[in-house]
């Protein structure tokens, strides 16, 4: 895979990143292993992760995994959020857990019930941050991380935070290499402009039929990371494909593509999120090791390739979730 320097830093790292907020949907150590072995082998080199992720036992799967490799990685991760000391107890029963799910899928309503909002508070104070960022080092096993961020703020939380001072003092001592802010637009673009030296680094949410703007341009050569862009435009695009076959089948007509079916849907996607942010990075995840490997030859497709599927959503984007007018 081709490498891309990161606006604004001396980042060499990768268009797609692997993103670890879903790993321990994968039940056993060994298929989490598996997973990110796939994203290696296929070319990935940045991996995105968080404390939250996994009630807080992901960054250390991923440090696992970055041993012996860390020189060839660029790991990304956030502080801010946490899970609750209430749900500590359960890091060791996840994978378990995770196969009775799958065993017993009646039962998920109740597990998200039973977990949800139950994260601790949002805190993004220099103290905080200094705790977040000694336990994301000890977990991934490295004495620094490439990409450290604020993982979901609103303005109003950081407004008069001292934090800017800090993370250049660490980026400057070569614990952090960059930092900035992840979470959904519209906030991100609120913290962007209100505080541009914080979002060197700007990570949020975007799928072909969100109609968002990428790059904020707050500051100068701004780094732009993208995630989910699968999330909810696969099952609307799934749909569309079900319930309108034909209208699918011109779409891609005349976009210049081939017909398309379930198994290729996703690519469709993911070279448009591609094509949107041809500067950054973006985060995408599977639980199956052959789709990660898939979905990873996109990022060598030719341009063109990625201005045909960026046609193809938006004939049918204009087509059927166009707002009509007042």
């Amino acid at each position: 895979m081709k490498y891309i320097q990161l606006p604004g830093s001396a980042i060499q790292t990768t268009p797609l990143s692997f993103g670890c907020g879903g790993l321990y949907r994968t039940s056993s150590r060994a298929g989490r292993q598996r997973l990110l072995h796939a994203a290696f082998e296929a070319g990935i080199r940045h991996f995105d992760v968080a404390p939250l992720y996994g009630l807080g036992a992901a960054e250390a799967e991923l440090g696992r995994f970055a041993r012996g490799r860390r020189s060839k990685l660029v790991l990304a991760t956030k502080f801010g959020l946490e899970p609750g000391k209430r749900l500590s107890w359960l890091v060791p029963f996840q994978g378990p857990a995770r196969w009775t799910l799958n065993m017993v899928p009646s039962l998920r309503g109740i597990a998200r019930r039973g977990i949800s909002g139950r994260e601790q508070p949002a805190a993004y104070s220099a103290e905080r941050a200094t705790a977040s960022l000694e336990r994301s080092l000890r977990a991934l096993g490295t004495d620094y991380v490439d990409i450290f961020m604020l993982h979901e703020p609103i303005l109003e939380q950081i407004l008069y935070s001292d934090l800017y001072p800090l993370l250049e003092r660490w980026r400057e001592a070569g614990m952090i290499r960059t930092f900035g802010v992840a979470g959904y637009y519209p906030e991100v673009e609120r913290i962007s402009i209100a505080l541009p030296a914080l979002c060197r680094v700007v990570q949020m949410g975007h799928d072909a039929f969100s109609g968002q703007r990428l790059h904020l341009a707050a500051i100068p050569n701004q780094a732009v990371v993208t995630f989910g862009p699968f999330s909810s435009a696969l099952p609307s695009l799934l749909a569309l494909l079900r319930e309108h076959p034909a209208a699918c089948s011109e779409a891609a007509r005349v976009a210049g593509l081939p017909s398309l079916s379930p198994d290729n849907v996703a690519d469709r996607l993911l070279e448009e999120s591609l094509l949107r942010n041809e500067t950054g990075v973006v985060i995408y995840s599977s639980g199956k090791s052959d789709r990660i490997a898939r979905l990873a030859r996109l990022a060598e497709q030719p341009r063109e390739r990625l201005l045909a599927s960026a046609r193809f959503l938006q004939i049918l984007k204009d087509r059927f979730f166009a707002k009509a007018p007042p």
